[in-house]
């Protein structure tokens, strides 16, 4: 282990976490945000290099200063600026900062009904493009670029945020013009994970009935793996996944404490039948506990953070 530190606060003694922690990290600089513990309402910007923070980001329900506190469940970073940080919170909004301007948001969209099994700011290295994923099982393609004005800049309904009812209709008309796609990935709902490939066209969904499901970064399916007599493949449900940066390997774990890798074939092309999924007949165990978040290494480490 080369460093290990407390990233969200905690209360002392331990007691009942409010909200597990999220994390998203950034390589060029090297950034690690995390958000959870007794304060899920406060984002924590970490420089790998001196382990310290940075930059504290609270989210608020508006920008009033008597605007109440929203907790955040997922947090994704962007590749091309690492000071973009995209926040699916509890309020069913999807916020975007720009951290070299301001503490507020600088957009502001409705994630539609229900909660979000995952998000990716910039899929695939497509810039301005976000994805994510419900538990009922569809995934939605956005395009931030569409909500901009005549003159470059984010409209005035992506950039006000959300100030209660009044704003609903606002919202409403963000989340129709920023959908390009939805795709049906699950029609039997329970979608528990969405990841993307960082660099290859490549997205990949799990399930908590232990189906893992590859696609383009259009919405075509690539392949899918399900439970069955004769193959090694995962018992649990799927709680965290994670793309090989370089490489088209795909690991999955679950509460069970092992990770599975499933390779892709090739890369998929106008003819997305001619890819295929296999498993790898590698597992490593003893990767963490309950889920959480993980991330697969060019050197072929999984590295897991518990939640």
């Amino acid at each position: 282990m080369a460093a290990a530190w407390q990233a969200v606060p905690i209360r002392q003694p331990p007691t009942p976490v409010r909200q597990a922690a999220t994390f998203a990290m950034s390589e060029g600089p090297p950034l690690l945000f995390a958000v959870g513990g007794c304060h899920p309402d406060l984002i924590q910007c970490w420089d790998l290099i001196s382990e310290q923070v940075m930059q504290q980001v609270p989210v608020r329900s508006s920008h009033s200063s008597s605007a109440c506190p929203v907790a955040v469940d997922r947090l994704s970073a962007a590749q091309s600026d690492p000071r973009l940080l995209l926040s699916s919170c509890s309020d069913g909004v999807l916020r975007l900062f720009d951290l070299r301007t301001s503490l507020a948001p600088v957009a502001s969209i409705h994630a539609g009904k229900g909660p979000l099994a995952g998000m990716v700011l910039e899929p695939c290295g497509r810039s301005g493009a976000v994805v994510t994923g419900t538990i009922q099982g569809q995934i939605h393609f956005m395009d931030l670029r569409m909500m901009a004005d005549s003159d470059g800049g984010m409209n005035s309904a992506a950039a006000g945020g959300v100030n209660g009812p009044s704003s609903n209709s606002g919202i409403g008309e963000q989340l129709s013009c920023s959908i390009v796609r939805t795709v049906e990935a699950h029609s039997k709902g329970a979608m528990s994970v969405l990841v993307a490939h960082p660099t290859a066209p490549m997205l990949a969904t799990g399930t908590t009935s232990q189906v893992v499901k590859v696609w383009t970064d259009a919405g075509d399916m690539v392949g899918a793996i399900r439970p069955g007599p004769g193959l090694q493949h995962k018992t649990c449900p799927v709680t965290c996944m994670a793309w090989h940066p370089y490489n088209l390997y795909l690991g999955a774990a679950g509460s069970d404490s092992v990770a599975s890798v499933y390779i892709v074939d090739n890369v998929p092309s106008a003819n997305a039948a001619a890819a295929g999924v296999s498993y790898a007949p590698t597992t490593v165990s003893s990767v963490g506990g309950g889920g959480g978040n993980a991330v697969l290494h060019s050197q072929g480490s999984i590295v897991s953070v518990a939640s």
